[in-house]
């Protein structure tokens, strides 16, 4: 069988779409590492970095507490908002619904209190360092140094 002109211009076509696809799923599933968003806490909370999975277990309410003991207070945007559907999915590596899911069955058994809701970032921001011991997330042009900037690392280990 031998390829005509219009076979090799469809096998290039067909590369070139199968490019693209890849080029846009690379870019859709973003990394702690290149997210707009940082992860905040109060200037005096002592865990300076946190793993993926710390930060999973925090928002998923399961990690209660900082290693010195201190109470964690979360913050978040509405649930409903897209800014934390974006950060849900980008940093944390769940979908927006399926934080929410475990919130309710953590908070209506009374096994966990359930996240402080704020309005904006700029009302994140204020709030985590007016509180010990919080954590919030915050769009990178939105730091200051009124709170803290964690480093997020990929495996398990933290530096504390």
């Amino acid at each position: 069988m031998r390829l005509t002109y219009s076979d090799n211009k469809l096998k290039l076509l067909i590369f070139i779409l199968v490019m693209i696809t890849l080029l846009k799923i690379s870019h859709a599933t973003e990394t702690p590492y290149n997210s707009r968003y940082v992860v905040i806490t109060h200037a005096d909370t002592k865990n300076k970095t946190l793993s993926i999975s710390e930060l999973q277990g925090i928002y998923g309410l399961k990690i209660k507490a900082w290693d010195d003991k201190t109470p964690i207070t979360i913050f978040s945007t509405n649930p409903l908002n897209q800014e934390h559907h974006n950060f849900c999915k980008r940093v944390l590596g769940v979908f927006a619904h399926q934080l929410q899911r475990a919130w309710d069955r953590l908070t209506y058994s009374g096994r966990a209190i359930s996240p402080t809701i704020v309005s904006s970032f700029e009302e994140m921001r204020d709030a985590v360092a007016k509180t010990p011991g919080s954590i919030g997330y915050i769009p990178q042009n939105e730091l200051t140094s009124i709170v803290y900037k964690v480093k997020i690392i990929s495996g398990d280990d933290h530096e504390g």
